[in-house]
């Protein structure tokens, strides 16, 4: 299941949230809250993942030249 790294303390600080975990490579669990930029971290492949698409879209990119 993903799961927000550093929890929000309010509605508004939702959108300033910039990590995310999940066990495998992101899909659409994070469309409508992974703002562009947002990073997640596959913690079951140790994978770095950076959202290059739209909050309402996003588009996990693998970053650098990870195996």
């Amino acid at each position: 299941m993903p799961q927000v790294v550093n929890p929000p303390a309010d509605d508004d600080a939702v959108a300033r949230q910039r990590l995310y975990q999940s066990a495998g490579a992101p899909t659409t669990q994070f469309n409508g809250v992974a703002p562009k930029g947002a990073l997640c971290v596959d913690y079951t492949n140790a994978v770095l993942y950076i959202n290059t698409g739209t909050k309402a879209a996003a588009t996990w990119t693998k970053v650098g030249t990870q195996t």
